[in-house]
């Protein structure tokens, strides 16, 4: 028996030596391939056809502790292009952290010809080295695919502990965009007070691209938001056009109670945008700024007149502001022209403005510029030539 056993017990003590010396030989010849030397590749740039039968001993370059020989490797293999892009995205599964970086910019300088290999270079977002992530950002970029995983990694990129990813997935963002929708949990805890104000502006920036379904959380926003955060959330808001109608008290708020706007343009163009609605907003701050009893009473400042002008430009929508209107018109001497100018912007939706235009006729200093709104709300009134 024991004649038996030995002999299959050497056999099988040989077949695993010879396995394991098989395993090391492959992977041996594999990681010291000899690298190409910075002259021959230099010479070969200029003929990618030679230089796509010497990929191998160039991605050895990557194994090498020489930056100048890695960077130079990246280069040709640029240049070589699509024919590089498998040799090279299986080194981002090294277990160096330097081979996967160059290998993941090597991507990034192929650019789109790399498109294929985004799902590898999407995983890279969550290496363990800082200088991989942020390499992969940067080439997520170059690659020009913009699918939801894609924009949706990126997006996770701007809460990385590192400041150089969060800061390049905040630049590679704001050329790509929009997000998913299902990015917004993830954007309004970005945009809180927690992140830095980069951070924090591209996140805002970005839900504003979302749209009206992401009008609950700048509500929340606006609650707190400073200065910066403020700006940055009206302009957002200024890409709604008519979605954005649901923010209007918000913005209201802000308006009756800062005697400076911030974004001031941004804000009155959301206004407009939203039509009837806009314009009756509008009318709700003027009558704030007017009402005597109001904490916020100022009607001797200049957000009264560029209220006017706004509302006047609306037209036929403003239709809603005609008895706050007539009420200033009889109230408030210094804002007359003003007033006779909207009401004439508003045209025949302002009709029943009319008597009370008409009474100013026998003031020489508002005649004529009440016969103009007249005319413009479509009464003809003849000129006096006593």
């Amino acid at each position: 028996m024991k004649r038996i056993i030995l002999p299959l017990l050497f056999i099988g003590i040989a077949v695993t030596v010879l396995g394991v010396v098989g395993f090391v030989a492959v992977n041996y010849v594999s990681e010291w391939t000899p690298p190409i030397s910075c002259d021959e590749m230099e010479r070969l740039q200029d003929n990618p056809e030679q230089a796509a039968a010497e990929i191998p001993r160039i991605i050895a370059c990557f194994e090498r502790n020489n930056e100048t020989l890695r960077a130079q490797a990246a280069e040709t293999l640029s240049k070589i292009g699509p024919k590089a892009v498998d040799p090279v995205r299986e080194k981002l599964k090294s277990k160096n952290p330097k081979v996967r970086y160059w290998a993941v910019l090597t991507l990034a300088l192929i650019g789109s010809d790399a498109a294929g290999a985004s799902d590898e270079v999407l995983a890279c977002l969550n290496d363990d080295d800082a200088d991989v992530r942020y390499k992969a950002v940067y080439a997520l970029g170059k690659l020009g695919v913009q699918s939801e995983a894609v924009l949706d990694g990126l997006v996770k990129a701007l809460g990385d502990k590192d400041n150089t990813v969060s800061t390049t997935a905040i630049d590679v963002l704001g050329k790509i965009g929009p997000p998913s929708k299902e990015s917004l949990p993830m954007l309004a805890k970005l945009a809180d007070k927690d992140s830095s104000p980069a951070v924090r502006t591209m996140a805002i920036k970005l839900l504003g691209q979302i749209g009206k379904a992401a009008a609950p959380t700048f509500q929340e926003l606006l609650k707190d938001a400073d200065t910066l955060d403020r700006i940055a959330i009206i302009q957002a808001i200024a890409t709604f056009g008519r979605d954005a109608t649901p923010l209007l008290r918000e913005l209201q708020t802000i308006m009756i109670k800062n005697r400076f706007w911030d974004a001031q343009e941004e804000m009155l163009a959301t206004f407009k945008a939203c039509g009837p609605d806009g314009a009756s907003g509008l009318a709700n701050v003027l009558k704030t700024l007017h009402d005597s009893k109001s904490p916020h009473f100022a009607p001797d400042d200049e957000r009264s007149k560029t209220l006017l002008r706004e509302i006047g430009e609306m037209g036929a929508q403003a239709k809603s502001a005609v008895p706050l209107l007539v009420e200033l018109l009889q109230e408030r001497d210094s804002l007359r022209p003003q007033i006779l100018d909207a009401l004439g912007g508003i045209g025949p939706a302002a009709s029943a403005a009319i008597p009370a235009v008409e009474a100013l006729l026998k003031d020489a200093a508002l005649a004529e510029p009440a016969r103009i709104a007249l005319r413009r709300m479509g009464k003809i009134v003849p000129i006096d030539k006593k």
